[in-house]
């Protein structure tokens, strides 16, 4: 109750108690790890899963959301580990392939990357996020814009990394306006670099927006933000908020 109610201090108290009485009580171990992650604390919850995993080593949801939690954490090897045996316990687990599928395009293994995304779309053809992720292997792979937005489904629905992808689709194929709408939010955020914000201010003045082109150039003169502490921790936060959305929410309470 605490839990959804979001009184995560309260909660953790009372779970905590709970796992000093009862060390090996999979629920509240599993729980607890939500509430560090909910709070972005994704260090406290990986260790936490971590635990967790010892007391049940066989649950794929387990090894899936401490797969998730070494994702955001930029730990991509031990990402694969995770969620590589998170898919040994679930075959066809399409929320593991996804994250997996996520982690090789960190480490530029886009083959790898478009294997589990095939995967994904054999049977599921209508996965929106994979789906998107596919069009972004598709354009590193053959550089084919138009091949890469056939897979383009909600343009609301993109990551930072798909947004910028698919602005340079958009580009290639003399639809200004879209790559603009779509690149805007990247250029202005804390953690555009020079190809970001050059890029869009070729789009701007393509568009015909020389105002707001002009601008844009004072508003990147302003900014000293590249590599900043800010432009790291927005990074964070947007990937946090990616990963509360796809963790797996759901347990089962043995008795």
């Amino acid at each position: 109750m605490l839990y959804s109610r979001m009184e995560w201090q309260e909660a953790k108290e009372s779970l905590n108690r709970t796992l000093k009485k009862e060390p090996n009580h999979e629920a509240a171990s599993f729980l607890l790890g939500m509430i560090y992650a909910q709070e972005d604390s994704w260090s406290e919850a990986k260790e936490t899963w971590l635990e967790t995993n010892q007391i049940s080593p066989y649950n794929p949801f387990y090894h899936y959301n401490l797969g998730v939690a070494y994702y955001i954490l930029k730990d991509y090897n031990n990402a694969i580990t995770s969620l590589s045996k998170s898919l040994e316990y679930k075959a066809n687990y399409n929320e593991a392939k996804l994250i997996l599928a996520k982690t090789y395009l960190e480490l530029n293994q886009v083959e790898k990357a478009k294997s589990e995304l095939t995967t994904i779309l054999e049977q599921d053809p209508k996965h929106m996020l994979a789906s998107h992720l596919m069009g972004r292997v598709v354009y590193l792979l053959e550089k084919d814009p138009k091949k890469s937005l056939t897979y383009l489904k909600n343009p609301r629905a993109l990551g930072w990394r798909e947004k910028k992808v698919y602005a340079r689709c958009y580009f290639e194929m003399r639809k200004w306006r879209e790559a603009e709408n779509l690149l805007r939010p990247i250029a202005y955020s804390p953690f555009a670099d020079e190809y970001d914000q050059s890029f869009y201010l070729n789009l701007l003045l393509n568009l015909g927006f020389d105002e707001r082109a002009n601008d844009f150039f004072h508003f990147i003169q302003k900014q000293s933000q590249n590599e900043s502490k800010i432009a790291e921790a927005y990074r964070m936060l947007l990937s946090s908020r990616e990963g509360k959305d796809l963790l797996y929410h759901y347990f089962k309470l043995r008795y």
